[in-house]
């Protein structure tokens, strides 16, 4: 089964651009500077839909080979997209709006560069980082409840590592009760942070913080190739010690 995904570093770096300097600072302020420092331009599908199968969604726990488990929490999100993972849970409002009367992508990305309250600049930067990287649907315009979440709910002290996470095992969860090509959430997360977990000494890559900024499109093909040649196939590699939970049943 093929996969489909709106997850895009392109999209996202594409918007942050042709930002200016001082909303660059204002996005650091925010606590997201880490996605700034973002090499990886898209994820690979392959290797993204063997580890969503090997997701247990209950246990929040990747699973791989010889029940090595891995749990997967907002802490890793945080430390491997380079966003905040502490703070008090954010709750998105439920609205239901018509594709139509939502802005296009380009009318966010326009959007940003024209505004000049910095307090509604975070609002829409956040709303655009959720569409093209972090929490992506299969719209391109992104999560409609977040259009109609208070400015004042989206800004200050929130856990942005949970809700990425929450919504990528939900997404995961209707994935696979759809039987759909489509999945939701943020691919890259789940590819960047299997690279970081694994000890694999036939390529290394020096572990930064965040994560992503350690990884581009050519280490990652090259990691994929020589994980395909030497061991067979994906989840069969070494885990570094503190990342490893070993099945005791």
């Amino acid at each position: 089964m093929n996969i489909r995904c709106r997850c895009s570093s392109r999209r996202f770096l594409s918007g942050i651009h042709v930002l200016s300097k001082v909303k660059k600072d204002v996005i650091r302020e925010l606590g997201f500077g880490g996605l700034l420092q973002l090499g990886c331009k898209e994820v690979n599908l392959d290797l993204c839909f063997w580890l969503i199968k090997n997701t247990n969604i209950a246990y929040s726990q990747l699973e791989l080979f010889g029940g090595k488990k891995v749990s997967l929490t907002c802490h890793d999100v945080g430390m491997t997209m380079g966003i905040p993972h502490s703070g008090r849970k954010l709750i998105v409002e439920k609205e239901s709006v018509k594709a139509s009367q939502m802005l296009s992508l380009q009318d966010i990305k326009s959007v940003m560069v024209g505004i000049d309250d910095m307090e509604e600049f975070k609002r829409v930067f956040l709303i655009f980082a959720c569409a093209t990287l972090l929490a992506p649907t299969s719209h391109l315009e992104g999560s409609h409840s977040l259009w109609y979440t208070p400015r004042e709910q989206l800004l200050g002290n929130i856990n942005w590592g949970e809700y990425v996470l929450e919504f990528f095992i939900q997404a995961i969860h209707e994935h696979r009760r759809k039987e759909s090509v489509w999945i939701k959430g943020c691919l890259m997360f789940l590819q960047i942070f299997y690279f970081s977990i694994s000890n694999f000494p036939a390529m290394y890559v020096e572990l930064t913080t965040p994560c992503i900024a350690a990884w581009n499109d050519f280490l990652v093909k090259q990691r994929i190739k020589l994980e395909l040649e030497m061991l067979g196939g994906f989840g069969k590699v070494e885990l570094v010690s503190t990342s490893t939970k070993q099945d005791e049943t």
